[in-house]
């Protein structure tokens, strides 16, 4: 028996339909040469993440978030996606944006319950963008007090460049630690210190 949800290995619901439907395209074949095992969760009635896609694509819901009339439905994997099996190459990309577009604040953040896009592997793709720390890798809390609960860990970097962990989060940090993902939000906005 395997993990019910590859996007957090924790959870006791398997991932919405849409991401199973991912999953099976993409990272299934990887899983499988991997020899690892993939258990689709039975416990939908309890799963109280199933059914969001439908909410927010109710009209009422649409139209209190200004969506304009004639926009596609809402889907949480539903954009572009590389077809030779998701990976691609980003490290130039993220470097532009920091170096040549000279964007204040970049993070990349992950919970550490994912298996699909795991934390060690996106650390490491910070790390090899090549720049300097500017501090130890540390704890940060949600509520960015010294004696808050803890959020997670941190490392930053020159240029605004941070690579964050989310404690107890899978895939989907807003929806697994709001008030985590909140706290990095504020942190990007420039309203929040990590």
């Amino acid at each position: 028996m395997g993990t019910p949800n590859p996007y957090n290995i924790y959870d006791d619901c398997g991932p919405d339909l849409s991401y199973q439907a991912l999953f099976d395209k993409y990272y299934k074949p990887e899983f499988d040469r991997l020899g690892l095992s993939f258990a689709p969760s039975t416990n939908k009635l309890e799963c109280i993440t199933y059914g969001h896609k439908v909410y927010l694509n109710t009209d009422a819901v649409r139209k209190a978030l200004h969506v304009r009339e004639g926009i596609k439905e809402w889907s949480p994997c539903d954009g572009p996606y590389h077809q030779t099996g998701g990976a691609t190459r980003q490290q130039q990309n993220a470097r532009d944006l920091i170096n040549t577009y000279k964007i204040p604040k970049f993070i990349v953040y992950n919970g550490d319950f994912d298996t699909v896009c795991d934390f060690i592997s996106d650390q490491k793709f910070v790390t090899n963008l090549g720049f300097k720390t500017t501090e130890h890798y540390r704890k940060w809390t949600v509520d960015g007090t010294y004696d808050g609960v803890i959020g997670g860990f941190v490392q930053n970097y020159e240029k605004g460049l941070s690579f964050v962990l989310v404690r107890g989060a899978g895939h989907m940090v807003p929806q697994d630690k709001p008030e985590a993902g909140l706290q990095i939000l504020r942190a990007l906005l420039g309203l929040a210190k990590l």
